[in-house]
């Protein structure tokens, strides 16, 4: 940016010389130019600050994570742990900490090898909450003011 500007307002080049030159169109270097001389105080050659530079789930489950770790547990595993002490923390994020920390991915464990858990329908396991056939108590009050009964029934009338 800086380099084309120079070359239009130093070198007194052609708006659409410099535009091709430096790989703009035509219009966004007369908005770039327009913008330039309205800035009262422009800035070159500052180093963007780019995103967050912590991450507080990561940074408070770190130690936890690394002493999972080398205790040989997988990824899901540490996940698993983590969030049954609160620290909900995605198998994804588990191991991005530990390619931090230095760990290289654990080799494939044999079928035996591997924690039992509930097998569903499709031959899958199961990492969710168990399957209930209760309603919710929301339900039912919904349900009881969609359709009120009335207060007190007349048996004389029903019989």
């Amino acid at each position: 940016m800086y380099e084309a500007l120079r070359a239009y307002f130093v070198e007194d080049r052609s708006s659409a010389d410099v535009a091709k030159a430096f790989g703009y169109t035509p219009g966004s270097f007369r908005v770039l130019c327009h913008q330039f001389r309205r800035d009262d105080d422009p800035t070159f050659f500052v180093k963007a600050l780019r995103g967050p530079h912590s991450q507080p789930k990561k940074s408070a489950a770190r130690d936890l994570t690394v002493a999972l770790r080398k205790q040989n547990h997988s990824v899901y595993e540490i996940s698993e742990e983590l969030k049954s002490r609160h620290m909900l923390l995605s198998p994804t994020a588990v191991r991005e900490v530990l390619k931090e920390e230095g760990f290289a991915p654990l080799p494939r464990r044999l079928d035996e090898e591997r924690p039992t858990l509930p097998i569903g329908p499709h031959g899958r396991a199961h990492r969710r909450r168990a399957l209930t056939f209760t309603r919710p108590a929301h339900r039912d009050h919904q349900l009881r003011r969609a359709f009120p009964l009335p207060a007190r029934l007349d048996s004389a009338r029903l019989g």
